[in-house]
């Protein structure tokens, strides 16, 4: 429930900011934590998770002038 509401308010300014700024140039980080939840190899899970979330805040961190 707690990742759901997060995604229901971050998800829209995210696509907003991801059409803008692209993400073309960014690594899929879906088709690895896919793979490592099959494999039930929970750490690459985490890992892959975690690096989508970094290229995501990145994003907006350029789009925004934060540093």
């Amino acid at each position: 429930p707690m990742a759901e509401t997060l995604w229901l308010r971050f998800g829209p300014l995210q696509r907003i900011i991801c059409g803008i700024y692209g993400t073309r140039n960014l690594v899929d980080l879906h088709e690895e934590a896919l793979a490592c939840l099959a494999a039930r190899d929970h750490k690459g899970v985490a890992a892959a998770i975690e690096g989508d979330i970094s290229q995501g805040f990145a994003i907006v961190r350029e789009a925004y002038g934060w540093p």
